[in-house]
């Protein structure tokens, strides 16, 4: 085959690739019309809110209190609702039973995007397949063993087609979305790097006693695990929490000798742990007034 020949068929792969990813996003946000896309990411905002209030009470408050409210109906639904928020973003998958998974696939499959939120290799993996069964169906009645092996250089033009087109739907999603929405996915965002939710709902296990009333209140609690965009996306945050970790190891060495500087030094992380329940609470009755 002449090599223009290739690099044509190549691009007709690679724009393939992109229209696949663009009926991905474009079916998600149809479906799921801009009121209700703001409804939801407003619930989480909420529900990722309330766990940060929880796992940080006043000093004031009474620690039986705070564990009697993580220890609740109330709170498991709170941890249920941002883990789906995790699923959704592709950060984390769920190990839910098949059947469970089967109708949610079913029910999803327009409503969300499937594509466009995998990692590389998995997105890689879809390439690989589409192309495979396009050949071994069509290709290879036309052209015999040369037909499959185009797949060489189709899978990944289709790939990369793939991947041009998630990048061009973000640039695509700044002229739909309105602006409160682009405020909230922000402000969603960066409490994902900013505090330790994404660890409070991953490492989250209910109480055997309250198990048997979130099942018959429809609340299923899955066992949770990264991605391995999930992975990427956080690896960092396990360097900051050991760095943390050492900071707090000096500053106990330092308290056993300036006993006046611990009080200080919890004074002053009392006042930044109150600062932030402050500026949360805020930010959220600023984003979400008037929806």
């Amino acid at each position: 085959m002449a090599i223009e020949a290739v690099v044509t068929e190549a691009v007709a792969h690679a724009g393939v690739g992109v229209a696949v990813s663009l009926v991905d996003f474009l079916s998600a946000q149809f479906t799921n019309p801009a009121k209700s896309r703001i409804h939801q990411k407003t619930r989480y905002l909420q529900a990722i809110d309330l766990i940060l209030d929880a796992e940080s009470p006043p000093q004031s408050a009474i620690s039986k209190d705070s564990a009697e409210c993580k220890n609740s109906v109330e709170y498991a639904e709170q941890v249920s609702v941002v883990r789906e928020y995790l699923r959704r973003s592709g950060l984390v998958k769920l190990q839910v039973p098949f059947f469970q998974r089967f109708k949610d696939g079913v029910r999803n499959v327009l409503a969300h995007e499937k594509i466009n939120t995998l990692a590389n290799l998995p997105k890689l993996g879809i390439a690989a397949v589409i192309e495979i069964v396009y050949d071994v169906f069509f290709e290879f009645q036309m052209r015999g063993a040369a037909g499959i092996a185009a797949s060489l250089y189709q899978i990944p033009a289709l790939f990369a087609g793939m991947w041009v087109g998630t990048w061009l739907n973000k640039i695509i999603n700044l002229f739909m979305s309105s602006s409160d929405e682009r405020k909230i996915e922000k402000t969603l965002k960066k409490l994902m790097q900013d505090t330790a939710i994404v660890d409070i709902v991953m490492q989250y296990e209910p109480p055997e006693a309250l198990k048997a009333e979130l099942s018959s209140q429809g609340i299923d609690m899955y066992v949770s695990q990264l991605t391995r965009t999930g992975k990427g996306a956080y690896k960092h945050l396990r360097h900051i929490a050991e760095t943390a970790k050492d900071a707090a190891g000096a500053a106990q060495k330092a308290a056993g000798a300036v006993a006046d500087d611990v009080v200080h030094f919890s004074q002053n992380q009392q006042e930044k742990t109150e600062q932030e329940r402050t500026d949360r609470r805020k930010r959220f009755d600023d984003l979400t007034k008037g929806h």
